[in-house]
């Protein structure tokens, strides 16, 4: 699972910096997480 560190450079969008949050699943929302009390 290469492609989820570091994805080719034959894609458009590896030319620019793509933060790992917004592919990441809903599941893993460590975000809402800490939002919890």
């Amino acid at each position: 699972m290469s492609s989820t560190t570091a994805p080719p450079k034959t894609h458009p969008f590896a030319s620019r910096p793509q933060p790992i949050a917004p592919p990441l699943p809903p599941g893993r929302c460590l975000l809402a997480r800490p939002l919890l009390p």
